[in-house]
């Protein structure tokens, strides 16, 4: 399980997930299906198929671990709850948000009673509430959860690795709402701490290229999208593999924009 988790904060998703399936096929036969260092793996198994974009194969995953946790640990379990979260997460990006929402609030509540409002695991979920309440249009909402960004700033690190998520997030979520104006100092903060903490190639870091981008594109400077997304095409492209969902998109945006900029001469 260690070399799994190494592999996943490394951004090896592949390998984290190679490692996942072995530790819980061995889980397996020595522990059998019910006990917690099984369900830990599936749990890791879960989060790698996440990461790669494999996201219905995900949610099947976060889906039978979370019941499997219910009945053996509890709803209230923290590693019940974790569940939860991974399940919410699978489902924002499948589109169905108002059942991911429920879900990873779910986390939250559970969390906040059992851990409290500034552990490391709620700020975690209560950052990633903020990419999924602006895809339902609740700015309001999104506002009063970007709370967290405060709480981060007064129980964390500036570079804490939470800290750096919970402003991509926050980050993403004013680019869903069409509030680039606000985005994009966020954007450009995530971008440089990303880097700093964990490498230009690391696929979280391309991920904030990749907001960078969009962010500018929205404020309608097109010639510094165009150039920001060329960029990530390219490194994802060495990282992730030219047939990687996020790399055919990319073309796809591209062309988009590169056909918005021609329009406009």
């Amino acid at each position: 399980m260690r070399a799994a988790r190494l592999m996943h904060h490394a951004g090896n998703f592949p390998g984290a997930l190679k490692q996942a399936r072995y530790a819980a096929g061995s889980a397996e036969l020595c522990l059998g299906k019910e006990h917690s260092v099984y369900l830990a793996a599936r749990d890791a198994e879960g989060w790698a198929l996440h990461y790669l974009a494999r996201f219905s194969d995900a949610e099947a995953v976060h889906r039978q671990t979370l019941a499997a946790r219910r009945r053996v640990l509890g709803p209230d379990h923290p590693e019940t709850l974790r569940s939860h979260l991974g399940l919410g997460l699978s489902l924002n990006l499948l589109g169905r948000h108002e059942e991911a929402v429920q879900s990873v609030r779910r986390a939250i509540d559970g969390q906040r009673r059992v851990l409290g409002a500034g552990a490391l695991e709620t700020l975690f979920s209560r950052a990633l509430i903020l990419e999924i309440l602006p895809e339902l249009g609740r700015s309001r909402e999104f506002d009063e959860a970007a709370q967290v960004t405060e709480d981060c700033d007064h129980f964390l690190q500036p570079d804490h690795l939470t800290t750096v998520l919970t402003y991509h997030c926050y980050g993403e979520g004013l680019r869903i709402l069409g509030r680039y104006a606000e985005a994009e100092p966020v954007a450009r903060r995530v971008l440089a701490d990303r880097t700093s903490r964990q490498g230009r190639e690391h696929p979280l870091t391309l991920a904030a290229l990749s907001l960078t981008a969009r962010v500018a594109h929205g404020l309608g400077k097109l010639d510094e999208a165009v150039a920001a997304l060329q960029e990530l095409i390219e490194r994802r492209e060495r990282v992730l593999g030219p047939e990687h969902p996020f790399v055919v998109e990319g073309r796809e945006w591209l062309a988009e924009w590169q056909a918005e900029g021609q329009s406009q001469r």
